[in-house]
C-alpha cells in the first residue's frame, strides 16, 4: 500500500514545528519561513556546524524520540 504524501508530510511538518517551537523558541511564521538547510543548521551541534557537519541521522532520530516521549 503506497503511503499517503500529505499525510507524510504533514506528520512531519508537526513533528519540525514542534521541536522548533520548544527548542527554539520559534513562532509559527519563523518557521514556515525557514528553509530545510537553516532549520538544520539552528539544530546543529555549533562545532559540528562549524566543521560543515550537520547533525547525525542517530541524533536526528535521538532528538525525535525526546520529542515523542514529553
Amino acid at each position: 500500500m503506497k503511503k499517503d504524501p500529505k499525510a507524510t508530510f504533514a506528520a512531519a511538518a508537526s513533528l519540525w514545528w514542534s521541536v522548533a517551537a520548544q527548542w527554539l523558541g520559534w513562532r509559527a511564521p519563523e518557521f514556515w519561513l525557514a528553509t530545510p538547510a537553516e532549520l538544520r543548521g539552528a539544530l546543529s551541534d555549533p562545532k559540528a556546524a562549524a566543521e560543515g557537519r550537520g547533525p547525525s541521522m542517530e541524533t536526528i532520530a535521538e532528538m525525535m524520540e525526546r520529542e515523542n516521549n514529553g
